[in-house]
């Protein structure tokens, strides 16, 4: 097993978590706006609590995005500095495969889990994962590329549920339920709309990336937005 720090600040939630031969460490805190005075203090107490040293950590992994525009660069940034610094590389990690995978989906075995963010503008990020879980290994495949949609622009086509699963949803795109159940004509058995990506489920998915050589140069830390443009409004009298 590696050593893996691993970062997350895509949402409201900030969270850092350090994997130190198969054991997590790790802090989550919802606080938004607060991420770049929480998360440096949470690098270190992971590594302060794991009794190791940073130069002793062996890759960075963050969640890339979708997400906050501005939590995604704060991620990223702190990715590239921490890998430039220590000579390491960096493995980046979907937020939405990350909340596809978290602990309270793994309660019912075998799934199909629908995973989406709340993109604002009357849309969502959107991706569709089959959770596995052999001999004790568990495992997550993408079924359709991650992507921004209008809720109500969905199809069944873009929700694949494979014979027998139980459908699952999970994270705050979920607010738009009526729509997705409505554009898909599938409905979950369960959906956790409070859930938010963790620097914890990311760890675990970086060290099956790092295992498969899955790595990148510090300057390939890069957000993954989805949406081509960033929209913003100008305020009245700008």
């Amino acid at each position: 097993m590696s050593t893996i720090l691993a970062i997350d600040t895509s949402s409201d939630g900030c969270s850092a978590a350090l994997l130190v031969d198969g054991r997590i460490f790790s802090r989550f805190q919802i606080s938004p706006r607060q991420h770049t005075h929480l998360i440096m203090p949470m690098i270190d107490e992971v590594v302060t609590e794991a009794g190791i040293k940073k130069t002793q950590i062996e890759a960075c992994a963050f969640g890339a995005g979708p997400g906050s525009f501005t939590g995604l660069r704060i991620s990223a940034g702190i990715a590239q500095g921490l890998a430039f610094g220590l000579g390491i590389p960096v493995i980046s990690v979907s937020t939405l495969e990350a909340l596809a995978f978290d602990p309270l989906i793994r309660n019912f075995g075998d799934c199909t889990v629908a995973a989406a963010f709340d993109a604002r503008m009357d849309e969502v990020y959107w991706g569709v994962y089959q959770y596995r879980c052999v001999n004790g290994s568990a495992s997550l495949q993408s079924l359709v590329p991650d992507c921004v949609i209008k809720p109500g622009e969905l199809t069944a086509k873009q929700l694949p549920v494979a014979s027998g699963d139980k459908l699952l949803g999970i994270g705050g795109g979920w607010i738009y339920q009526e729509e997705i159940v409505r554009a898909t004509q599938k409905e979950p058995v369960n959906i956790y709309v409070d859930e938010v990506a963790k620097a914890s489920v990311i760890a675990e998915i970086a060290q099956k990336k790092y295992d498969a050589g899955l790595l990148l140069s510090a300057h390939e830390a890069i957000p993954v937005y989805l949406r081509n443009e960033i929209t913003w409004k100008k305020l009245p009298g700008r």
